[in-house]
């Protein structure tokens, strides 16, 4: 298995909804498919586009479009702080054409499968400590793709609710359930109610 860090904001544009609609994505607009290109050639693509553009960023689009299918990918969520989705490639990347639009261009896609959001704390140490020193846009972290296996094989891999906001929500919807037209739905609400409360 293969395993990467990816931030779902390539070019300060939260992409967090498109991520999880199943579509990741880098950025760097430059009108052209970058499959099969060697390094001169991606270099010459995105500085043609990009004239003060860097090695390393130079070197995350390049690594971004060998992710290989079957990878899973591990996303920072943006708009719930501590926690992280996690994803399974299910394409090679893609160039879509209709994408390629100036100043907010986002052609450069691998299709994936959403797999769960967790907590960054229910992840062991090294991969913590792996996704707190990763500061890029891409960071290839395949040395810990065992541990990463073992967890997701594991019970404690099942997403949680455990923030508070969580909880209210989810007792909320209990709530409501109580109120059901289904005799057996109003029962089993009762019992995880009264569950959850002792």
């Amino acid at each position: 298995m293969n395993l990467y860090i990816l931030r779902a904001k390539p070019h300060n544009i939260n992409r967090e909804k498109q991520f999880l609609d199943g579509d990741i994505s880098i950025g760097w607009h430059c009108g052209q498919n970058l499959l099969n290109k060697s390094r001169k050639e991606l270099e010459d693509i995105l500085e043609h586009n990009y004239p003060n553009i860097s090695a390393i960023n130079i070197s995350q689009v390049e690594q971004f479009i060998k992710i290989p299918k079957g990878s899973i990918v591990l996303t920072p969520s943006i708009s719930k702080k501590g926690f992280l989705h996690v994803f399974k490639t299910i394409t090679l990347y893609t160039y879509r054409k209709e994408n390629d639009i100036d100043g907010i261009g986002n052609p450069h896609m691998i299709r994936v499968e959403f797999l769960k959001t967790i907590e960054k704390t229910s992840l062991d140490k090294a991969i913590q400590k792996s996704l707190s020193g990763a500061r890029k846009t891409v960071s290839n972290i395949s040395q810990h793709s065992e541990k990463m296996d073992v967890f997701l094989k594991s019970k404690n891999s099942t997403p949680t609710i455990s923030s508070n906001e969580g909880k209210k929500k989810a007792l909320e919807v209990l709530e409501k359930l109580l109120d059901s037209d289904d005799e057996e739905i109003r029962l089993r609400a009762s019992i995880t109610l009264l569950d959850k409360l002792e």
